[in-house]
């Protein structure tokens, strides 16, 4: 009964999910010093705008002296533009990114992303706030968290648990 219990969640889980059109997922690294730097991995999944602008927030009192270090490969098809956290003004800061000559599709993805800074925070850097940005009337299309990424998909993981399901059951009869 508690590998149905498993299939089951796994399974509602994935029907959670399935209102997600677009994942940025994260590495995170120390550097030294109190200097660490993200790489992230933006997807289009199913969303029907192309992305073309997304920003990535640095919470104030967490973060502190931004600096974009993507590789040549993202910088001559994407521009970047950054703002460090300010105490004086009471805002967070961000890591804005704008499609110079491609954009991203439904099914695509671009990765290397690279922003480091010195943690102020406690423990170690974790996920952030994101959000898909239409550049010409700035409103927000999506919104969501960046993730550590899946070793597996989910749909994958379901496969998987069914096939031990069935090779259960076929034991049994």
């Amino acid at each position: 009964m508690k590998f149905v219990n498993s299939i089951l969640f796994l399974c509602l889980s994935g029907l959670m999910m399935a209102g997600v059109h677009t994942r940025m997922t994260y590495s995170v690294e120390e550097i030294g010093g109190g200097r660490w730097a993200y790489t992230y991995m933006i997807e289009n999944i199913t969303l029907d705008e192309s992305i073309e602008e997304f920003t990535v927030w640095f919470p104030l009192g967490q973060y502190d002296n931004l600096v974009p270090e993507s590789p040549a490969e993202i910088v001559q098809d994407w521009n970047e533009l950054f703002w460090n956290p300010n105490i004086i003004l009471n805002e967070d800061g961000g890591y804005d990114v704008l499609a110079n000559s491609v954009v991203l599709e439904a099914g695509q993805s671009v990765e290397g992303f690279r922003v480091s800074f010195d943690w102020i925070g406690v423990g170690i850097p974790g996920s952030q706030h994101y959000e898909i940005i239409d550049p010409v009337t700035f409103e927000t299309i999506e919104s969501g968290f960046t993730v550590i990424p899946e070793p597996m998909s989910m749909g994958l993981w379901v496969m998987v648990f069914s096939g031990l399901y069935v090779r259960r059951v076929s034991r049994k009869g």
